[in-house]
């Protein structure tokens, strides 16, 4: 009887720390994905030798000064570009 029990203990033991770990694991899983898509939020960038910044907003002050083509890009494609978060537009 005893073995019984000691072995009931051990198997709900062993799920309660494997379904502790598939928690765990899903949520850092899902933070990832979170920052993943963050990645690939479209943003606009002004095509012109002096523009420095991705806009997050269209109507932009900061955007609207843009007297080039203006570029809907994803925030990963304009940081490999060498454009940085609008100061204006991109404050959260």
């Amino acid at each position: 009887m005893k073995k019984i029990i000691l072995i009931a203990l051990t198997i709900a033991v062993t799920l309660l720390i494997a379904f502790s770990g598939i928690t765990f694991l899903s949520s850092f899983k899902s933070v990832y994905s979170t920052k993943e898509i963050k990645q690939e939020t479209s943003v606009y960038i002004c095509i012109s030798k002096n523009a420095v910044a991705y806009h997050v907003n269209q109507n932009c002050r900061g955007l609207n000064k843009c007297t080039h083509e203006i570029k809907n890009v994803t925030i990963s494609e304009a940081k490999k570009k060498g454009y940085r978060a609008c100061k204006i537009c991109s404050r959260s």
